[in-house]
């Protein structure tokens, strides 16, 4: 099960009216990166988590990586931005951006 904080579950719905999609690409010095989009549709293959009429569409094998994790939003002076919080990360490199199991 996937958890969508409130704070992440506001931006969401501020951000997009049918939600946001999520994937997790091989990239970065670690392997494997998170990569967010505004949804411009629901495909019927996606699983959707939602929170208070936010949602969150993931595919099939993303899900597997991002099972049992937290999606929260971190704030500083200059952004907002969607953040996973993975049980299953085991490293990451230097700047956060990347990852491996």
């Amino acid at each position: 099960m996937i958890e969508i904080t409130e704070k992440a579950a506001t931006y969401i719905k501020s951000k997009s009216d049918i939600g946001f999609r999520l994937t997790v690409k091989s990239s970065g010095c670690n392997g494997f990166k998170y990569e967010w989009a505004v949804a411009d549709q629901f495909l019927e293959s996606d699983i959707v988590v939602e929170k208070d009429n936010a949602k969150v569409f993931i595919d099939k094998m993303t899900y597997l990586y991002v099972q049992d994790s937290t999606i929260d939003l971190e704030t500083s002076s200059f952004s907002s931005t969607l953040k996973i919080i993975n049980p299953q990360v085991k490293n990451t490199c230097g700047c956060g951006e990347s990852f491996s199991f």
